[in-house]
């Protein structure tokens, strides 16, 4: 059974049954069942309960719409075989089918195989430690060859700078970014298995303790207590506020609604870091 819509609302799972006659019994839908691992990335649709599969009682379900691949059950066998290719940067990890082999007495085995031509990753290169670019680069570079032994195939790679150290101002510019992602994109032309950055993102913070300068009676204090006085309570009803004031949004439209929750919690958390550093200076770093 499929859906000729998404946000589809009716519970398909019940209207399957197994005949007694029937040695094996397979039920092949496009639902969404219970909190499957990655389903807040897609509509819910024909939502149902692993408890609703096991009273059709049925002996595997081959499930479509999740895009991660990931067994839910074992008795009976409850499968997302996920997508054969990642669609973008969000689908990461392996892609691809199950193998299901049942024996004699209606056990079935699944294996996983993977079909992706391309595999999108992600790492995060903590900076703690490194004091030079050239030092970044080149656990950059070990990092890239690690997953190129790895997987063994071409990988799309997203890269997420964090922890605290010197080079901390240089990664929260995006020029610096730029370059670094580019040299590093230059080295993958050569590869016949190429890992290739095509993004580089910064979560880095300044090397200072947060608790400590709220108390102090400084200009960065004060914007850490201003700070906090805005997101006590609900932060994100109150960053909804102060957009819907802005002129500039009332533009977005239908835009707006890209604006997730969970979005709007990361921008708030990097105006934090963003607003210590630039109060701080470049001379206050350490």
């Amino acid at each position: 059974i499929s859906c000729g819509h998404g946000n589809e609302s009716d519970n398909y799972a019940r209207q399957y049954r197994a005949f007694g006659r029937d040695e094996f019994s397979l039920a092949v839908m496009h639902g969404t069942v219970g909190s499957s691992a990655g389903s807040e990335n897609h509509n819910v649709t024909g939502p149902c309960s692993l408890t609703d599969l096991a009273e059709a009682a049925m002996d595997y379900w081959a499930l479509g719409h999740i895009h991660k691949s990931q067994v839910l059950s074992e008795e009976p066998l409850v499968v997302y075989s996920g997508n054969p290719q990642g669609l973008h940067r969000k689908e990461i990890g392996p892609k691809g089918c199950y193998l299901v082999s049942v024996s004699h007495n209606g056990h079935c085995e699944p294996r996983f195989i993977e079909t992706s031509a391309i595999r999108f990753e992600e790492i995060k290169i903590d900076i703690a430690g490194m004091k030079t670019e050239a030092e970044f680069l080149e656990i950059l570079r070990h990092k890239k060859e690690n997953l190129r032994k790895q997987h063994k195939k071409n990988i799309l790679l997203s890269i997420v700078l964090v922890g605290t150290g010197p080079l901390h101002r240089l990664c929260t510019q995006e020029g610096v970014r730029k370059l670094w992602l580019q040299e590093s994109q230059s080295e993958e032309k050569s590869k016949s298995i190429f890992v290739m950055p095509y993004r580089m993102m910064c979560n880095t913070r300044p090397s200072i303790n947060l608790a400590e300068r709220r108390l102090l009676s400084d200009v960065v204090g004060d914007y850490l207590r201003a700070y906090d006085d805005m997101v006590d309570g609900n932060a994100v009803q109150t960053v909804r506020q102060i957009l819907a004031e802005r002129p500039e949004f009332k533009r977005l439209g239908v835009y707006a609604e890209l604006l997730s929750d969970e979005l709007l919690l990361r921008a708030l958390k990097r105006c934090e870091i963003e607003g210590v550093t630039v109060l701080m200076g470049a001379n206050d770093e350490h």
